[in-house]
């Protein structure tokens, strides 16, 4: 019976052994890898990894969240987004760095992110990166072959807001928050100030630079100020510190507007916004995304998005702006798309074009 009994143990063990031994050949054969990746029911793995700030900051990162979203509610798409939430600089490098190895798609936003993307892209040749907003100066064709890079060009729909500012102001004076003194926020800042002075050349503007997408208590003060200068409509180029500009307006006795950055904020400030300057980056980052699982991803690739391709608006809080302002906008931008008007993306092209106008050209 013993002997019997060790039979069966010694039978038992083997067939245990051959079993794992199959299970080890299912999971690490490199031939049943290729088999999954190919397949049509593979899921890609895309992670987001925000620039430093909130993702739900009602404005860039949240955007680029929200077309994610589709993403993942797309029956017809076989990718699974998720995201990593960053606070600093070395945040963004260890939020990359996961999600370098466990994604097979890294999107990061932002102008502050070109360097990170950059160092994560080379050091994971295996992965592949998208920039979205991407401000780097590096040549397309010295970039990492696996990062793709995306750009925004805002010049034309600030134009456009800028034109409601300079036809609605009362005081002549309009105040402009920068978050910081970067080149995509000078398209923000010089189209808004064109567009001003093509419909009222003897407006002014009190400029403020933050150095800061972060102090609220300094955002707040600053509009307070602006509004004690007689200041009657502000911008503020300050991502999430939008919110606390428009509660500060909000306050305010007096009657001052806002314009809206990145996404549509009238909701922030439904009587007091007039338009908000989007950046249809949940459009973009979603079209992206289809071009990435059908196996076009096109490294060392630079994709600019403007106001004629749809890539960037400006959307009108229709309640508070007159239909006769509202058709000025549309037929101005049919001269910025078809190049009739240029919008000024940079101070020298704005000292050049629109600083001396003496009278209205629109």
């Amino acid at each position: 019976m013993e002997d019997k009994n060790k039979k069966l143990l010694i039978s038992s063990s083997i067939v245990l052994a051959a079993i794992l031994i199959l299970v080890l050949i299912y999971f690490i054969s490199p031939k049943k890898c290729k088999d999954i990746s190919s397949s049509s029911t593979k899921s890609f793995q895309v992670i987001m990894v925000t620039d430093g700030s909130s993702l739900h900051d009602g404005s860039f990162q949240e955007t680029v969240w929200n077309g994610l979203v589709r993403v993942n509610n797309n029956p017809d798409m076989h990718i699974k987004a998720s995201y990593i939430e960053t606070s600093n600089d070395a945040g963004i490098e260890a939020g990359l760095l996961t999600a370098a190895e466990k994604a097979n798609l890294v999107i990061g936003c932002g102008a502050i992110m070109t360097d990170p993307m950059i160092k994560a892209s080379t050091n994971n040749p295996n992965t592949k990166f998208l920039a979205v907003d991407d401000q780097g100066d590096i040549p397309t064709n010295e970039l990492p072959a696996n990062l793709k890079r995306i750009r925004t060009k805002v010049q034309g729909p600030s134009f456009l807001a800028g034109i409601l500012a300079g036809k609605n102001t009362k005081t002549g004076k309009i105040g402009i928050m920068m978050g910081k003194d970067i080149a995509i926020i000078h398209e923000f800042v010089y189209g808004f100030m064109a567009g001003a002075k093509s419909v009222n050349p003897s407006v002014k503007f009190n400029i403020a630079v933050m150095n800061s997408f972060s102090d609220i208590q300094k955002y707040i003060a600053m509009t307070r100020q602006m509004i004690a200068d007689n200041c009657d409509m502000i911008l503020p180029v300050s991502g999430p510190c939008a919110s606390a500009v428009f509660t500060a307006v909000r306050e305010c006795p007096k009657k001052i507007y806002v314009f809206g950055v990145d996404a549509d904020q009238s909701s922030m400030a439904p009587d007091n916004l007039l338009a908000s300057i989007v950046k249809r980056l949940d459009v973009i980052v979603e079209k992206e995304c289809q071009v990435f699982e059908s196996g076009k991803f096109e490294g060392r690739k630079l994709e600019i998005y403007d106001l004629s391709s749809g890539g960037v608006d400006v959307v009108i809080n229709k309640p508070l702006v007159s239909e006769e302002m509202q058709n000025l906008v549309e037929s101005v931008r049919k001269k910025l798309n078809s190049g009739e008007i240029k919008a000024s993306s940079s101070k020298e092209e704005y000292d050049k074009n629109y600083a001396t106008l003496k009278t209205p050209i629109l």
